[in-house]
């Protein structure tokens, strides 16, 4: 997916976009690999919370590398 041609227009839409799409296809070999972990084999709940953990927690480091490569908006509210 290819960033706005203008990088001020809807560029925090397109940063959650593609986030999005990350997280939905890696989303299915993170699942498995989790699997790998004999103690979360049929912890499926578990293991979705731990990935969306992931997502949360990373939230403040992808805001942090933004405002400190320019970019001055909030990719998510809040």
């Amino acid at each position: 997916m290819e960033a706005p041609a203008d990088p001020t227009s809807n560029m925090g839409e397109h940063l959650v976009r593609c986030y999005g799409n990350l997280y939905a296809a890696a989303r299915v070999d993170a699942l498995d690999s989790l699997d790998n972990l004999p103690a979360l084999k049929d912890a499926d709940e578990l293991k979705s919370k731990i990935l969306f953990s992931v997502v949360v927690v990373s939230r403040p480091a992808v805001t942090h590398l933004l405002a400190s490569s320019g970019f001055c908006f909030s990719i998510f509210p809040g």
